[in-house]
């Protein structure tokens, strides 16, 4: 039940959050163990990650985006306005001479490490040499101005993930973990440290950092929650603990952990339920009204699948209706009570892709009416139940690039054993994040 996983979790927490100083820091490493321990947990934590990184793919498209507007610019005042450009420098590092703007153009943007913003980025450092350059110059300091305000936008939009974002903060968290206590993936078969590990140590003999190094050396008896110039890293420590913390107890039974649940349907339904599964399909075939010869009609025996996930989720403490009319005769298979996820279920038994394709536009149909509605989509879930055909592959997720919206395919196999793991003789068949994406046609 989400119910006892929510409550486990805040007991574990309230010991952690009990403790001071160097205690305190020294329970949290078990803390994340636990976290991770938990597939409930560790799919949140995924997404933190996976938040993080969209943050900063997000940042660097953004800022190859300005590099390319900035070169067409100096180009322009290159060959339109050469006397306003820079003149030679005895340093060859400047990056105020034209050589060094020039470098710096066709260079792509500095790496970005996880939870970290760093300021003097070179584009910007970039756009404050062009801007005194063409300020003269009307028409070229016009469009500068808005490529100048997309760069601000995002550094700003970026330097608030790597302050306040969940993602950032775990980063944090986890580095810290590692600096102190490094993996067993960074020694060598004497237990010594590998070098790569290094710098992590060289990290831990500073700050807050030291004292926890020093009481597990012995040199420091007695627990204390002062760490002199490490206090600051310690209060960013205990933050970034409680920001993982917070953000995970509002997500646990949201749409995200609830795909998690789903992939755990999906794991019970292919390892205990398969054949249990298989028979209910034949029988709805048999019995069901109309004919289920093809792939493209399986209404029963959909009716009957879905069934079983809206009770697993049920049993689990998700409440949630099924084929309910909503607004203007719309009629989703799954919608979560209070979650805004959406579950879309089809079966396929045959190489038929267009069926797929069908049940996709479907889906984004349905949830362009919903906007606005009470049951207003955040998230998607595309189930396909597979009773016999090829072996499909789907991407792990799709993100509609208008509207933001995610959705996630998932494959309940339930082909016999010969059909599906290692032994499965049967072709394979791609479904790319294009074949999943709204068309116009739709």
């Amino acid at each position: 039940m989400i119910e006892d996983k929510i409550a486990t979790l805040e007991r574990t927490w309230n010991f952690v959050a009990k403790h001071e100083g160097v205690e305190f820091m020294l329970e949290v490493p078990g803390f994340m163990d636990f976290l991770r321990s938990e597939p409930l947990y560790s799919d949140c934590l995924r997404e933190f990650e996976r938040e993080e990184a969209e943050s900063i793919a997000t940042v660097l498209e953004e800022e190859r985006s300005v590099l390319r507007a900035l070169k067409a610019i100096y180009e322009r005042l290159r060959t339109g306005f050469p006397a306003a450009l820079p003149g030679a420098s005895d340093d060859p590092d400047d990056p105020e001479t034209t050589e060094g703007i020039e470098e710096a153009l066709s260079a792509d943007p500095e790496a970005l490490h996880p939870g970290t913003w760093p300021d003097g980025r070179r584009t910007g450092r970039l756009l404050l040499t062009i801007k005194p350059l063409v300020q003269d110059i009307d028409a070229l300091a016009a469009e500068l101005a808005p490529v100048r305000d997309r760069y601000e936008f995002a550094a700003r939009r970026r330097a608030l993930d790597a302050r306040v974002g969940v993602g950032a903060a775990l980063v944090k968290i986890s580095r810290w973990v590692e600096d102190v206590f490094p993996s067993a993936h960074k020694r060598d078969s004497d237990g010594r440290l590998a070098e790569e590990a290094f710098l992590s140590v060289a990290r831990a003999q500073r700050g807050a950092r030291k004292a926890v190094v020093d009481h597990l050396r012995g040199e420091s008896p007695k627990f204390d929650d002062t760490f002199g110039e490490g206090r600051a890293e310690f209060d960013e420590y205990k933050a970034s603990a409680e920001r993982v913390y917070i953000e995970l107890r509002n997500r646990i039974g949201t749409t995200r952990s609830l795909i998690s649940m789903i992939h755990r349907f999906r794991q019970r339904s292919e390892w205990y339920d398969a054949h249990e599964l298989r028979q209910f399909v034949e029988s709805a075939r048999r019995n069901g009204p109309g004919s289920e010869s093809t792939a493209t009609a399986g209404s029963p025996a959909e009716d009957l699948l879905t069934d079983r996930l809206a009770r697993f989720l049920f049993d689990a403490g998700v409440h949630v209706v099924t084929r309910t009319v909503v607004g203007a005769g719309l009629k989703p298979d799954v919608v979560t009570l209070g979650h805004h996820l959406y579950v879309e279920a089809k079966r396929i038994e045959s190489n038929d892709k267009s069926y797929l394709r069908r049940g996709t536009n479907q889906i984004w149909g349905t949830v362009r009416d919903l906007i606005g509605e009470p049951y207003a989509v955040r998230e998607i879930c595309y189930l396909i139940f597979q009773t016999d055909g090829p072996t499909y592959t789907f991407p792990e997720m799709v993100k509609e690039p208008n509207s933001g919206l995610r959705m996630f395919p998932i494959v309940v196999d339930l082909r016999p054993m010969g059909q599906r793991g290692s032994r499965s003789k049967t072709k394979t068949v791609a479904i790319t994040e294009a074949d999943l994406l709204p068309t116009d046609d739709e």
